[in-house]
């Protein structure tokens, strides 16, 4: 009897594994961190097979993938004090548009416009190269309230490579810094997409 329970649950393990329901790596496999100097060490995401600098005080962390993200990890500073929140970056999967700056037409209409344009509460900031692929900075405010300190900001560094599009979000609860930006791009410079 012991024997076929084992067997039926090895059977609904087996198809979950196939379905994608269970992560195909385990979490030391994905989360691979090697030190650069004092302050910032290389992760590896070896599911969308790319490697970005990250502060060495922060915090990462790998979310589920889905039928429309290929993989999805956050940032977080472990210093309270700065005003960055947490920054996340997500990779969608070819064909797959969870956002909506997501179509390749879209792109190509940020493309076009000058920094500052501000569209619709979104306003270009600039633009950069990563792997040989052109990178949209843009950055939006969300009014949460009345007061200032209820609004937060985001800024996106967002490019395409073979259909997927790569988002890399900063989000705050106070408008950036200039330093704030430059590390921000830094940090998407630094990327190493494959």
């Amino acid at each position: 009897m012991s024997l076929v329970i084992v067997a039926c649950v090895g059977f609904v393990v087996w198809q979950a594994f196939k379905e994608g329901l269970i992560n195909r790596m385990s979490v030391a496999e994905k989360i691979d961190q090697k030190r650069v100097d004092d302050t910032s060490y290389t992760y590896e995401n070896k599911i969308s097979n790319y490697k970005i600098t990250v502060p060495v005080n922060w915090n990462i962390s790998e979310a589920s993938s889905d039928d429309v993200f290929e993989s999805r990890v956050e940032v977080v500073p472990t210093d309270l004090g700065l005003k960055v929140q947490k920054i996340d970056i997500d990779v969608m999967l070819p064909g797959k548009m969870g956002a909506a700056l997501g179509s390749e037409e879209e792109f190509n209409k940020w493309d076009t416009v000058q920094s500052d344009t501000d569209i619709v509460g979104t306003t270009k900031l600039g633009e950069d190269s990563v792997s040989g692929q052109k990178v949209l900075y843009l950055a939006d405010l969300t009014k949460n309230g009345d007061s200032t300190t209820d609004n937060s900001w985001s800024m996106l560094g967002w490019f395409r490579k073979d259909g997927r599009n790569f988002y890399v979000r900063m989000f705050a609860l106070q408008d950036f810094t200039e330093a704030d930006k430059q590390a921000f791009k830094y940090m998407i410079r630094t990327m190493d997409v494959k």
